[in-house]
Order: structure tokens, then sequence, then C-alpha cells
């Protein structure tokens, strides 16, 4: 069983058709990697995924669970990070990781550790019971990161999240990506980093005006396009130029 599928999605805005029947599959220890120009259909298709949004028809399900049916059972068990971070400015770092905490359920004592741990290693310690309001991008979107994995979600969902974060931060949250995949989870990521996507991610899907145009590994998508041993970048502007 796959920990993410989407099945004959299809979502307009009025009379703009921003999905058009988009099948997309991710088992469990994949980084998948979501590519498109701007207004391909990425973040639509990621809000369905997370609830944030209602599908036009198709089916989309985290985990076996439908988005649509069952929201409360897909959630309990997957992270997400937007593309902005919207958090609560007048809690501190450790605050809102202790509401996050009880939104998980998880009992205390089962989670301090590993929130210390992390906040140390995304160099957010010494801000620990700072107000997030004087947080810059960067650190917003490790808070949201560190709120996601003191539940150990079994599915990731990701919307461009090296915004913000500096080229150290970024090697880093690819090797925590890594880390994920290798405990098993399951792990949608959309972005823009074309050479961060070619390194880390085991397939890649490219859509383009709501269709999916493309979809493989890299030597997959080469191999069909004609065009071996081209960088993803090249790959990535000949298929949506095409």
């Amino acid at each position: 069983m796959s920990g993410i599928q989407c099945e004959s999605l299809s979502f307009s805005y009025g009379d703009h058709e921003a999905l058009q029947e988009l099948d997309l599959s991710v088992p469990y220890g994949e980084i998948y990697g979501l590519l498109g120009p701007n207004g391909a259909g990425k973040t639509t298709t990621i809000k369905i995924l997370v609830g944030l949004l209602k599908p036009k028809s198709g089916s989309a399900q985290i985990g076996g669970y439908s988005i649509t049916d069952k929201p409360v059972d897909a959630k309990q068990i997957s992270g997400y990070m937007p593309d902005k971070p919207h958090l609560y400015e007048r809690l501190t770092a450790w605050e809102y990781l202790e509401f996050v905490a009880g939104l998980w359920n998880l009992e205390s004592g089962s989670w301090e550790d590993s929130a210390k741990f992390e906040l140390e290693r995304w160099s957010l310690d010494e801000v620990t019971h700072n107000l997030v309001e004087s947080f810059s991008q960067g650190m917003r979107q490790k808070l949201l990161l560190i709120a996601g994995l003191i539940h150990k979600p079994k599915i990731w969902v990701l919307d461009e999240p090296m915004s913000g974060l500096d080229p150290k931060s970024c090697r880093m949250l690819r090797d925590v990506l890594l880390e994920e995949a290798k405990r098993g989870a399951a792990i949608l990521l959309s972005t823009h980093t074309l050479d961060m996507a070619e390194r880390m991610c085991d397939r890649i899907g490219i859509i383009d005006r709501g269709v999916k145009i493309a979809e493989g590994t890299l030597e997959e998508l080469q191999s069909k396009s004609e065009t071996n041993g081209q960088r993803l970048e090249e790959l990535f502007l000949k298929l949506t130029e095409e």
C-alpha cells in the first residue's frame, strides 16, 4: 500500500482547471519530487492532500485513509510544511511545540527530549523562549519542521520547504528527509530547487497546467525524452516548454 495515493484528482478555481485527472502514488520509503512551473497545480495538489481543499472529482488517500471521508485519521499520521509558514506569533517557540504536542495527543514526557534535541540541531535552542513574532522566515520553517518531527509522522507533505533556509540548513533538511525515508516514511516534496530534487528524489513527477506530463526516475525521464545524460534542469525546461 502506498503512503500517498491520488486517483483521477481534479480541481477548479471557477472556470480555471487547476488539476486534471491527476494520478500519483508515493510508496513508503520513497521521496517523490513534484515539479512544475508556477501555477502548474503543485500547491493545489498539496492542499487537497492535507485537507485544505476539497477535490472537484477523484480521490486522495493518506496512509489508506480518505482525506475527505477520514480527515482526522489521515492527518494524525502525516506531517505538513506549507510554502508560507503561518504560526501563532504571540507564543514562544517552546509554547508552540507544546501546543502542537497537545494536538497530536502526545503524553507529557514523550516528546520533550526529542524537541530539545531538534531545537539544538537547528540552532534554535537559544531562542526557545522567544516569541515567534521575532523569528525570520527561515527560523519559522525550522520550527515547523521540528513540530512535525516530534510526532514521527509516517507521511510527509512538503511545499517548498527550502524557502527561506540558508545553504547549511537546506543541506540539513535534505539529510533529515533522507533519514525519514530510510525510517520508512513516504515523502512528497514540491520544490523549485531542481539540483536538490535531482540529488535526493527517488522518483520525479512533472506537472504543467494541471496535467502530469512526465514521471519516473531521472534515468527513466532521460530515456523517455531521449536526453540521456542531461541534468534535471535541462530536462525540466525541455518538457515544460514542449
